[in-house]
């Protein structure tokens, strides 16, 4: 998105290789425009073809933890967050797809932990909030949640997932729908 590859097309990105074919960014890009399509099997190729050409980009784990999440392949979202970070340990993007697959193995703790760090490197990020706003309301703190959702959506006001949490976090006061969400939420991770 920062890139601007919104506007691209997979043709597009297809040319970008086929002209720099030994660029790692190249295939960043397209791996990037293809999970932007749904495409996660060939935008995984893409990608591992882009960490094969040069594996010490943070950047390129962030986008393979991407794909994995999508593809709710957890153990590897986290895996290939973790190699970002490990790269960069302040790159913001790993710490969230970490944060999202910890959640999606059921370590909702950890992935607390994980979003509050990543919080005070980086406050004025929306999808560090509405991801911790997700973790608080799964782990039963609506209230809690709703402030961070408040806040990614002033961030950024056309977030969706944000503005799905107030929803929830907002139904969710109500203590037997609070119960049936995190029973949902829960069941969705298994």
């Amino acid at each position: 998105e920062a890139l601007g590859l919104e506007q691209w097309d997979s043709e597009e990105a297809e040319r970008a290789v086929r002209s720099a074919p030994d660029e790692a960014f190249t295939h960043e890009t397209l791996a990037t425009v293809l999970t932007d399509r749904n495409r996660f099997d060939e935008a995984a190729n893409a990608i591992l073809e882009s960490i094969r050409l040069e594996n010490t980009r943070a950047s390129a784990f962030a986008v393979l933890a991407r794909i994995r999440r999508h593809q709710h392949r957890w153990t590897q979202c986290l895996e290939a967050s973790e190699k970002g970070l490990l790269l960069d340990p302040d790159a913001t993007e790993c710490a969230h797809f970490r944060a999202l697959a910890l959640r999606g193995l059921g370590r909702t703790r950890e992935a607390e932990n994980v979003l509050r760090e990543a919080l005070a490197r980086s406050p004025e990020n929306p999808r560090i909030h509405a991801n911790l706003g997700w973790s608080l309301l799964t782990t039963g703190f609506a209230d809690d949640s709703l402030a961070h959702f408040r806040e990614a959506l002033r961030l950024q006001p056309e977030l969706e997932w944000a503005r799905q949490g107030i929803v929830e976090g907002l139904k969710a006061r109500n203590p037997i729908y609070g119960l049936m969400l995190r029973y949902s939420l829960w069941i969705g991770r298994q």
